[in-house]
């Protein structure tokens, strides 16, 4: 059997059928065969009650070696943390891998996930999954599978009791071992998939994404620290500068409040500059900074026309990435991101509290000129 009708075969769903692993006589080495064949059953029917539909068997394979790799697929997950939020996420894979040694096939003790869905700000983040490595090239596939964190869970311990057993087939005892165990590890994956670990130390925590990632902001400083200086001039200049300041150690601060954003929307709005960074999240509060209007189609659509897309027992399932709705004109109903609030802010405190400063200069300075004069004006009276 070539690559070719290999791939296809997994493609149409054949992987997850017996018969197919039955006919691999030159795929699969003698010693493992037996094994194999004996688990394989037990492994199609527990998956199939746990995770109906929603699971495929694929392949790796190593020289002409095939061994069988399971993928369970989740439509949709509600990540919750330790201290009770819930994030929806949707398209999760994780896969586990056969290995074999000896006389034995086991599963490979770790988890690898990757995603078929995304939304734009899952998206430009790179994030995966909060137990998964980010991916930071935008241009990266997101179906590329990486190792999940198993941290301290118990997992591992399931898979190592798997290993242990020897499933017999005349023994039924074994057999009903092994499907208990293999069912407990299915449902240890479930909830390993639907949690994140707030103490265990996650590799990203999904309440912190940000509509760019650090990289991606880092690379936009200079070009958002241009665009508030454009707003503080105009502020400065048009005179709206309509807000609250405070003096508080010997320096003028302006007021973080509605106000301010209020008056930094209407210099958006005034001098038409629509690359600003607002906040774009009516769900859960929380604020999530997008490009408004630019979000950065042109790479989207580079990975989408590469139709990268996996099999689930023979449904096609291609990757989507969700665009956000595109703002095009009025902000005033949008939160202003506070990393760039506080460029402006700094920006125009810095000008105020320079301005103070030389006009205090130049009053001393002329004090001092007077005092002189009127010294000398008195000394020659007298």
């Amino acid at each position: 059997m070539d690559e070719i009708e290999l791939q296809r075969k997994r493609n149409a769903g054949e992987l997850c059928s017996i018969e197919f692993w039955q006919n691999t006589e030159l795929l699969i080495p003698s010693i493992n065969r037996e094994d194999l064949l004996t688990k394989l059953p037990i492994i199609f029917s527990v998956l199939e009650k746990v995770f109906p539909d929603n699971w495929t068997i694929s392949y790796i394979k190593v020289s002409e070696v095939i061994m069988p790799k399971i993928i369970v697929y989740f439509p949709e997950v509600n990540l919750k943390t330790e201290d009770d939020m819930i994030y929806p996420i949707k398209g999760l894979l994780i896969s586990v891998e056969f290995k074999f040694s000896t006389n034995t096939a086991n599963l490979f003790p770790s988890l690898e996930g990757a995603r078929t869905y995304k939304s734009y700000l899952e998206f430009i983040n790179g994030y995966q999954h909060s137990h998964l490595h980010s991916i930071y090239a935008p241009t990266v596939n997101p179906l590329n599978f990486s190792t999940f964190c198993l941290g301290e869970s118990e997992i591992i311990d399931v898979f190592k009791h798997l290993e242990d057993i020897k499933v017999e087939k005349d023994n039924q005892d074994s057999i009903e071992e092994y499907q208990n165990v293999f069912e407990m590890l299915c449902i240890m994956i479930k909830i390993h998939a639907e949690t994140e670990s707030v103490s265990g130390g996650a590799y990203s925590y999904y309440k912190d994404l940000k509509g760019l990632s650090t990289k991606l902001w880092k690379d936009q400083s200079v070009s958002i620290s241009q665009s508030a200086s454009n707003v503080m001039s105009y502020m400065l200049e048009h005179q709206t500068l309509s807000v609250d300041i405070v003096y508080q150690g010997n320096i003028f601060k302006i007021k973080d409040n509605k106000k301010f954003e209020d008056c930094v929307k209407e210099a958006l709005i005034a001098i038409n500059n629509y690359t600003m960074f607002v906040t774009i999240n009516p769900v859960d509060k929380q604020e999530y900074v997008y490009n408004i209007n630019r979000p950065n189609t042109e790479i989207i659509q580079k990975i989408l026309k590469e139709n990268y897309h996996i099999y689930i027992q023979g449904r096609r399932i291609n990757l989507d990435i969700e665009l956000p709705e595109i703002v095009e004109d009025d902000i005033r109903n949008y939160k202003i991101a506070k990393i760039f609030l506080e460029h402006v802010k700094n920006k125009i405190e810095e000008q105020i509290n320079r301005a103070v400063t030389r006009n205090t200069v130049v009053r001393k300075y002329n004090k001092t000129i007077l005092e002189k004069r009127n010294y000398r004006k008195n000394s020659v009276s007298v």
